[in-house]
């Protein structure tokens, strides 16, 4: 390509190359991390909005006239669009090209950004949250695609760990970030911010990224309906019926047979498509399927845990919303600390029995909280969450990549979509079951702090035994590969 990238990635040394070599590792190419670090810019901003933006919806409701019931759909909107959105990008990525649907996506979501930031009341600032949505629902999975076929199964470990940097960052330094945003400015900021990060990352885009065309493909137009339809349905359904007095309203139980409904009609109509908008036969390889339940239970507890942690901070000892993100950073720390040695130790054992030892520490470290008084030594849960983001530092991306490394290139697009389906959903359904767990009585105090906290190490321990499974099912594939070799 006639391209230098050395001004952006540290040369490789000699004896970097000799240690990678010694362990067994496939060297990875400069221009794979360069795409790569390229990557994370995008995947930084998407992640970054989230924990901006919910950090502010109080402002945003005073500045703006609106309820806090209104305001809401601030955050609403943009994962109902998120999940409309990835349906699709498997069929946009074989369209345009992955490159270039990365580039068009991060184009969108800066414009987006913009609009949020100027606009003039609640509605407006919805319908731009919906465009934030649509194009960060396209942003992830485009960059998962990109990264996956020119870094090639024997790599995937090491590099996607090191694009996961950018979700684990982001969401740590997201509610102090956000704090002082509003202290120093205004809520317009949180959306602003995006504008400078956005645009490095667009010229960084068109430098280095590969950006080739697609090729003709048809739509799967009943396929994308159905899910376009069915996953926000299900989500929106999910999100509700955990919400205090939620569970049982007429909307909800439409919402969600609606999603059932959809969903299950796009398994049933997939079978009669030629090109189904997102390939199911890929759950037929027992690794891909395995790893995709481990990756749905990983996705509930990882952001239940999110959810749940920050109220234990909040609520149960009172800490401001800035100060609870700079107590939280010990756990972020622990998972940023361990994701480029997670992504060596993938390539090398297999997520599955990676993922199964940071599962395994993640449900170690949850279980004291289930006994701790509510004014336990801060130093103590400051260490415990440390350990804990290790854990979950080895379990998140070591399934994603485990997944798919087992599929074939022309449709690790649909593998990149399918799996962040399932996390979405998953995150959605550990979020509704555990805050429903602790407001269950009202105003929760530590006795439903230390259930919530239980629910949540029973779904580690659960999550272990799932990663165990695709650990398995990786070392039989391994086998079967080596005897018809």
């Amino acid at each position: 390509m006639g391209r230098s990238y050395s001004w952006v990635i540290p040369q490789i040394t000699k004896k970097h190359v000799a240690s990678t070599a010694d362990s067994g590792l496939t060297e990875i190419p400069r221009h794979v991390w360069t795409v790569t670090w390229v990557v994370v810019f995008g995947a930084f901003i998407a992640a970054l909005d989230s924990s901006l933006v919910n950090v502010g919806l109080n402002s945003i409701g005073s500045d703006l006239a609106a309820s806090l019931t209104s305001v809401q759909w601030v955050a609403s909107a943009y994962l109902l669009a998120l999940g409309a959105a990835l349906p699709a990008s498997a069929w946009l990525g074989r369209r345009l090209g992955t490159g270039r649907l990365w580039m068009w996506s991060l184009a969108g979501f800066v414009v987006a950004s913009v609009l949020c930031a100027v606009s003039p009341n609640l509605t407006v600032l919805v319908i731009a949250r919906i465009l934030q949505g649509v194009t960060g629902g396209l942003l992830v999975p485009a960059g998962q695609s990109v990264i996956g076929q020119i870094a090639g199964p024997s790599r995937l470990g090491r590099v996607m760990s090191t694009a996961g940097l950018a979700v684990v960052v982001a969401p740590a330094i997201g509610p102090t970030l956000g704090g002082l945003l509003i202290d120093s400015l205004s809520w317009r900021w949180l959306f602003l911010i995006n504008l400078p990060i956005g645009l490095i990352a667009l010229v960084l885009g068109f430098r280095f990224l590969p950006l080739e065309g697609g090729a003709r493909t048809p739509l799967d137009v009943r396929g994308l309906a159905l899910l376009g339809v069915g996953i926000p349905a299900l989500s929106y359904g999910i999100i509700e019926a955990g919400a205090p007095g939620g569970g049982h309203t007429a909307q909800v139980i439409a919402s969600l047979a609606v999603g059932v409904a959809a969903i299950v009609g796009y398994v049933l109509s997939s079978r009669r498509s030629a090109e189904p908008i997102l390939s199911l036969t890929l759950f037929k390889n027992r690794v891909y399927a395995a790893a995709g339940v481990a990756v749905f239970f990983t996705g509930a507890g990882l952001f239940g845990g999110v959810i749940i942690l920050p109220l234990y901070f909040q609520v149960l000892r009172g800490h401001s919303v800035m100060d609870t993100g700079l107590l939280l950073l010990s756990f972020g720390a622990g998972t940023a600390l361990t994701m480029r040695t997670s992504g060596k130790l993938t390539d090398r054992y297999g997520g599955g029995i990676v993922a199964t030892a940071g599962l395994a520490l993640s449900a170690v470290t949850m279980l004291p909280f289930v006994f701790m008084p509510a004014d336990a030594n801060m130093v103590l849960v400051q260490v415990i969450l440390f350990l804990r983001g290790i854990g979950m530092g080895l379990a998140g991306m070591p399934l994603m990549s485990a997944a798919f490394a087992t599929a074939p290139k022309r449709l690790l697009s649909h593998a990149t979509a399918e799996i962040n389906i399932l996390q979405r959903v998953a995150g959605a359904l550990g979020s509704a079951i555990f805050v429903a767990i602790l407001s269950e009585n009202g105003t929760p105090g530590i006795d439903a702090f230390h259930t919530t906290f239980l629910w949540l190490t029973l779904t580690s321990v659960a999550g272990t035994g799932i990663a165990a499974w695709v650990a398995l099912e990786g070392r039989r594939a391994g086998a079967a590969s080596r005897s018809v070799a």
